[in-house]
């Protein structure tokens, strides 16, 4: 019968399944694992950079225009092969030996795209496969002398037979993909329901490539490769212990050669399991595999494994449908030639808080992921542990959301992306939704487990036809450049420009923490007996009460009152002491909206843990607490008595000042003390200050009369000032503008 199935439907179909609403949890699967079924042309993008990028990497081509034709030859439009046949047997032999993992496959969105973008690539280097099915012969011949030590003629005599049966007697495709099935497409998942429609997929796809013989038993049809060795239902982020193995002694030497020696047995073990036809043979194979487990797992105990980790080894039986393991060591699952690690792990990870986890995992990760920590996401885990296990010069290429690269969040993983590998690409896809069904917008990265960095080449996505016409925006930034951005952010927007500008801004600039004390307001002692919010706020004044406000009562330049506060110091705490709000100051709050907000207070208020406030130090040098006296530098006094508070608030206020914290501070919608302590403030004698003050107060002079008044006009002038100070061009107050 004529197969209708589009192998592409079952993933659809896994992610329904996954959609499905449970009305006792009021959740869905998918929203608890984190699984949305990936587009497709944003597989086919992914794909395509991975394998360009290792086909650089790997054929040692010096021919001007290498990758040009590879991009070429990759394109469904195009159906000459570009390259002479030397060319091409070096692309061929090197897609022979690529090691591919997704470890976190679901449906198998990624391997399948892997797949079919090889099988086009070898059909047009070589459509007839003769040098591909040569390739799979010299396998053979070298697997079956390493597995037997001797030259076992009757088995390499088997292997070839059934190789040759392979190519002449099914369509050109079905032998590309059965070898590349077999020694270089895996896939791990957590839930065994997607490992087992991934299999399916691919069953489906090896079968439409079969010849049907009228006169031949089964009409020919051979029987589907077992998969159960090349897609395996694991916890991909929980590692065997590492132990500490022996060395020296010649028992030991003997023991590792005999480990090495059964690995190449089991190896060949999977190679025939993969290829068994009938029940029996499927059986008698998992015996052997199981007795070879065994046998291996007691030897590692001698060289310094532990226990546990041999028992794991020794229990895990991928030929059992229903076996989820819940470690991940990829020789010990996939065979030693992953050993050295995988060329191209491709895919899109779980997007799940670590806090969603049950306790013992969450305890793992921040354990043995040194980028986990805090606030964090699996998916960085996922990065962490792919850079470990990709081989010298392997691309790691993930689709993650778009907070990791360009929002203060992941910095630990980012740092070590930039010290230790090199950053290829970063694709901003958050100007649209790549995955209808979900709230994160997303961002691809591309990472080369390499030590030689160079230019990072950034590029912008605003629809999905971008992807189908490469008609990307691009830019290109030294990756060093990232240090320079808060939080190590691989920021995507302009960088190079903004760069130049915060660049100019230091030239002329004090942090603000050189000038101001910098501190919350006061917060509700929590463990007092009394720690409700109502007891303490009053709308009218008693006796001994404090002026209060909080951070809804500030817009820009100005606030109003809230009410008055009852301070009872052993009720309430500040970070700092009572008379930090008993000066003038200037106020701001730490929830940003649509811009910082900063006012500028002469009456004394006391106010909220919302609120943070920043006091000059030449006017709290003999205020408040001991430790903060002694803080107090001379030079700090000296800095601070340099400038007015009508200039800061202007300043703070500013264009300027508001597109450095979106760009170098932070994009969320808080702003923190320790945000506020790096903005710039420009060297400026207190004379020429006296032009911003002059406008800054006519505009508080009619934000007093009505606080909506339009000051549009003076905030203008003020915005000028700054941009003059710094000598910023007109392209540069274009993008201060444009923010």
């Amino acid at each position: 019968e004529e197969i209708a199935l589009d192998p592409e439907l079952l993933g659809k179909v896994f992610e329904n399944l996954l959609a499905s609403y449970n009305p006792e949890t009021k959740s869905t699967a998918r929203k608890q694992t984190g699984s949305f079924y990936t587009p497709r042309e944003i597989v086919n993008y992914m794909v395509d950079e991975s394998l360009i990028e290792f086909l650089k990497y790997n054929c040692n081509s010096d021919t001007q225009g290498f990758e040009e034709n590879l991009r070429n030859l990759f394109s469904y439009s195009e159906d000459v092969n570009p390259f002479e046949e030397e060319e091409s047997k070096s692309i061929i032999k090197a897609l022979n030996k690529c090691k591919i993992l997704d470890p976190a496959c679901g449906s198998g969105a990624f391997p399948m795209g892997i797949l079919h973008k090889m099988v086009h690539i070898l059909n047009k280097l070589d459509p007839e496969n003769l040098y591909w099915k040569q390739l799979q012969k010299e396998r053979a011949i070298e697997e079956t002398n390493i597995a037997y030590d001797i030259e076992d003629h009757e088995e390499r005599k088997r292997r070839l037979d059934e190789i040759e049966d392979v190519f002449e007697n099914n369509i050109s495709d079905y032998g590309r993909k059965l070898y590349l099935i077999e020694n270089c497409i895996y896939g791990i998942d957590i839930q065994p329901i997607a490992v087992q429609i991934a299999k399916l997929r691919f069953f489906i796809s090896l079968i439409i490539n079969q010849n049907k013989f009228e006169d031949r038993e089964n009409y020919g049809i051979r029987s589907l490769p077992n998969l159960e060795t090349k897609f395996v239902a694991a916890n991909t982020l929980i590692s065997l212990e590492k132990p500490q193995l022996m060395t020296g002694d010649i028992f030991l030497n003997d023991t590792y050669q005999e480990i090495n020696k059964l690995s190449s047995q089991l190896k060949e073990i999977r190679h025939k399991y993969f290829n068994a036809k009938i029940r029996e043979e499927k059986l008698k194979f998992q015996k052997e595999d199981k007795k070879l487990r065994k046998e291996i797992s007691t030897l590692l105990v001698k060289v310094g494994h532990t226990t546990i980790n041999a028992h794991k080894i020794a229990a895990f039986d991928p030929y059992d449908q229903n076996h989820f393991a819940n470690w991940f060591e990829p020789e010990w699952m996939f065979g030693k030639d992953v050993g050295n690690g995988f060329s191209i792990i491709i895919g899109n990870p779980p997007y799940i808080n670590v806090e969603n986890l049950n306790s013992e995992i969450k305890k793992y990760l921040f354990e043995h992921y040194q980028t986990c920590k805090g606030r964090t996401d699996i998916y960085i885990a996922f990065i962490e542990l792919s850079m470990k296990i990709l081989s010298v010069d392997g691309i790691l290429s993930y689709i993650i959301p778009y907070a990791y690269t360009n929002q203060n969040y992941g910095s630990l993983s980012r740092k070590m992306l930039i010290d230790r590998y090199y950053i290829r690409e970063i694709l901003d896809t958050s100007e649209y939704y790549v995955f209808e069904n979900a709230i994160v917008k997303n961002t691809i990265i591309s990472i080369v487990n390499s030590s030689n960095k160079g230019f990072t080449n950034i590029k912008i996505a605003k629809s999905e036809s971008d992807f189908k016409n490469n008609t990307f925006t691009t830019n290109h930034i030294n990756q060093r450049e990232f240090k320079d951005l808060k939080d190590f952010r691989f920021e995507t927007k302009d960088i190079s420009s903004a760069l130049k500008i915060k660049s100019k801004i230091w030239s002329k600039s004090v942090r603000l923490d050189e000038i101001c004390l910098i501190a919350y307001g006061a917060r509700l002692n929590h463990k007092s007996e009394n720690c409700g919010k109502d007891i303490y706020i009053f709308d009218n004044y008693k006796k001994g009460f404090k002026p209060f406000l909080e951070g809804k009562n500030i817009d820009r330049f100005l606030y109003t009152q809230h009410g008055w506060l009852n301070y009872c110091p052993d009720e309430h705490y500040n970070a700092m002491f009572p008379e930090l709000f008993e000066t003038p100051k200037i106020i701001f709050i730490n929830v940003v909206k649509d811009k910082l907000r900063f006012a500028y207070d002469t009456e004394k208020f006391y106010n909220s843990h919302t609120v943070i406030n920043c006091v000059k130090w030449d006017l709290i040098r003999y205020a408040g607490h001991v430790t903060v006296r002694r803080n107090i530098s001379a030079e700090k006094i000296r800095k601070a008595s340099d400038y007015s508070y009508l200039f800061l608030l202007g300043l703070l206020n500013s264009k300027t000042i508001n597109w450095y914290f979106n760009k170098f501070l932070s994009e969320s919608l808080h702003f923190y003390p320790d945000d506020a302590k790096e903005l710039p403030i420009p060297k400026i004698e207190m004379e020429k200050q006296k032009e911003i003050n002059q406008i800054v107060e006519k505009v508080l002079s009619l934000k007093k009369e009505n606080i909506d008044n339009d000051t549009s006009f003076f905030e203008r002038q003020i915005d000028e000032f700054i941009y003059n100070i710094y000598d910023f061009s007109t392209e540069e107050k274009r993008i201060i503008e444009e923010q």
